[in-house]
């Protein structure tokens, strides 16, 4: 007995005419990482960070403006102040990209090990916003506030996660007021 023709015939498709979007949950990510870095830097606008993180996966995933990374940041940092969150706030930050990494939704973990392809693996479309990330943000802030078991671990450092193994050097890497020009 032979096996249809189909499973012999193998189907090259390049891959640059497919989308190769970034997962929400690490644009997530990464604009929480913009934020904390400008607040925690000493340049005066959140450009180079937001370039560094633009620029540092546009090898695997298609482009992501880095508008999109400085709205959503500045948004996050104007609502830290509102909220008068001063020294918390790279506490809310930490938390959040904690919870994106780890949680899918409110109280569903996240499958790290899916059975096809990684977590990191590029989506087919544009799921990321700067302000659903903004209001994912708040939300979290506010469901923090009450419930504080959702905080990051003690001495939680993303640059230590295993899952973001591949983003370590772009989360190092440094930034000077040079790389805004």
């Amino acid at each position: 007995m032979t096996a249809p023709l189909f499973l012999y015939i193998q189907i090259i498709i390049p891959l640059e005419n497919y989308p190769m979007f970034l997962p929400a949950f690490v644009f997530d990510i990464f604009c929480s990482r913009v934020a904390k870095e400008y607040v925690l830097g000493s340049i005066s606008l959140p450009d180079a960070y937001a370039i560094k993180y633009a620029e540092g996966v546009s090898e695997e995933y298609d482009e992501v403006s880095k508008t999109l990374y400085i709205g959503a940041a500045t948004e996050i940092i104007q609502f830290l102040s509102e909220i008068e969150a001063g020294e918390d706030s790279i506490f809310y930050l930490d938390s959040f990209a904690y919870n994106r990494l780890h949680y899918s939704n409110i109280n569903v973990e996240r499958k790290m090990k899916p059975l096809f392809g990684t977590i990191l693996d590029p989506m087919k479309e544009e799921e990321y916003k700067a302000d659903i990330t903004v209001k994912n943000f708040k939300a979290f802030v506010f469901n923090l506030r009450s419930d504080p078991s959702k905080k990051a671990p003690a001495g939680w450092e993303i640059t230590e996660e295993e899952h973001l193994a591949k983003f370590k050097e772009l989360f190092e890497k440094p930034v000077s007021i040079f790389d805004d020009i």
